[in-house]
């Protein structure tokens, strides 16, 4: 996803992370903002952020750092890799609309977030990212803090494109039924969704799309990004509920073709 973070605002683009429970992006090369600000380690702020550790100030640490800065520990959930970093406060700027039109930058001028002077970190995430949103269950993720600023229910919605350039199509062996709290209530998965293509020099197969977590999961089904592609979700985390339209695709469209610029494609 993209955000601009800093003053003067600087496109960055993060890997979202729906289990993350705060957002971090890499310093590595020093962060550079004339609204940026260190929290202090004896801050109720940083209490209340579950932080128990203090790092040294970095670079030019504005207001906040004289007697160490608050430390998070970002981590990488595909490496499982986990360091310590600051944690500061600075204007993160997104993209509104009306519904209809895309409209100017709107600020969240008190964002939290982590930054990280460890490259290490950004291993094993796709190439070009500078970090993780963190969409999880907390106060302080991306969707929480938005939220608060506007005064808004803290709720978000995403659509995955299966397909950066080109329509796709279902033509899959497999529909998987992921059954909610009966059986009129029922989350289907296709086989564009349930199903992944193996190619190379010698063989072209098909494969289930899903992986045994093993005996140590840290929760009982982990729904990935390819079940998620195509398909409206949205997630109420007020009211702890899920909504879910199962995929698009049979609708005769598809999540690339999400656009506010025309009235056709509201529903």
């Amino acid at each position: 996803m993209s955000i601009y973070l800093k003053t003067p605002p600087q496109p960055t683009n993060l890997l979202f992370d729906l289990g993350a429970s705060f957002s971090w992006v890499d310093c590595t090369n020093n962060y550079s903002s004339s609204t940026y600000h260190a929290i202090p380690c004896s801050s109720s702020l940083c209490n209340s952020l579950g932080s128990h550790a203090c790092s040294n100030c970095f670079g030019s640490p504005g207001p906040g750092c004289s007697n160490g800065s608050c430390a998070l520990f970002p981590e990488n959930s595909v490496t499982r890799r986990s360091t310590m970093a600051n944690a500061l406060i600075d204007w993160l700027s997104l993209p509104h609309t009306d519904g209809r039109n895309p409209g100017q930058l709107g600020a969240i001028p008190e964002f939290i977030f982590s930054c990280s002077k460890k490259k290490s970190l950004l291993k094993g995430l796709v190439k070009g990212v500078a970090g993780v949103a963190g969409l999880g269950r907390s106060n302080f993720s991306l969707s929480a803090q938005v939220s608060n600023t506007l005064f808004s229910p803290d709720l978000f919605a995403l659509c995955l494109s299966g397909s950066p350039s080109a329509p796709g199509v279902d033509r899959t062996v497999v529909t998987v039924d992921l059954i909610m709290q009966s059986d009129d209530v029922f989350w289907r998965i296709f086989g564009s969704n349930s199903m992944v293509r193996i190619e190379s020099e010698r063989i072209d197969v098909w494969c289930l799309g899903f992986l045994d977590g093993g005996a140590d999961t840290r929760t009982a089904v982990v729904i990935g990004g390819h079940q998620m592609e195509d398909n409206l979700l949205q997630f109420d985390l007020d009211n702890n509920r899920l909504g879910f339209s199962s995929s698009v695709l049979a609708h005769g469209t598809m999540c690339a073709n999400f656009n506010f610029t025309t009235n056709k494609n509201l529903g």
